[in-house]
């Protein structure tokens, strides 16, 4: 991207980070009530904010693997909520540890990226 492109890029990720924060946060939650609720709205949700991170992420191919990482995390903690139902054993702490990992990884190179050839410009 070019030097002109960088607040738009740089709101990008702000948004992103923003985004993440809050997803951590709610998946978090989601996971430690999941046992006792079954909340299938907070589960929908989480849902949604995968996919206004999606748009945003696709806004920055330099971002596509560490995003994929997160897509692909995500669907295995989703899917593996929806087998407690069927009776398998979910240990919160084991399976969330890798997808926040991701989520992680993914928030570090928003953070380079942001401060990547100049001061933050938005």
């Amino acid at each position: 991207m070019s030097r002109s492109h960088f607040p738009e890029l740089n709101a990008i990720l702000v948004e992103l980070l923003s985004e993440l924060d809050g997803y951590e946060s709610h998946i978090r939650r989601l996971v430690q009530e999941w046992h006792a609720q079954r909340d299938v709205v907070l589960y929908g949700e989480a849902g949604k904010a995968m996919e206004r991170m999606r748009l945003l992420a696709m806004a920055v191919p330099q971002l596509s693997v560490p995003w994929a990482m997160v897509m692909i995390s995500h669907a295995e903690l989703m899917h593996n909520l929806w087998r407690v139902l069927r009776g398998a054993t979910l240990q919160p702490a084991l399976e969330i540890e890798d997808h926040i990992a991701a989520v992680g990884t993914l928030a570090t190179r928003c953070r380079r990226l942001l401060v990547q050839d100049g001061p933050v410009l938005h």
